[in-house]
């Protein structure tokens, strides 16, 4: 992709340290992204990207093994 793209971007190396860092996040809240919030601007609480996204569940060599739309 790199070499496509005149060599800007991350490493492999980068992107998995990258990936490393932001995983437990998304892992800690993840029922915030995918059920909403509570706030008093939106008493429903749900993110505008409700319905619109993909989860890709992977295993512990990131291999997907499978997906879910929520």
């Amino acid at each position: 992709m790199k070499a496509a793209n005149g060599g800007k971007g991350m490493s492999d190396n980068q992107v998995t340290t990258f990936i490393d860092r932001y995983l437990p996040c998304y892992i800690f809240f993840g029922d915030g992204v995918k059920l909403g919030y509570i706030s008093d601007d939106d008493p429903a609480g749900r993110p505008p990207w409700a319905t619109r996204s993909l989860q890709i569940n992977v295993d512990d060599d990131r291999v997907p093994v499978s997906t879910e739309r929520f």
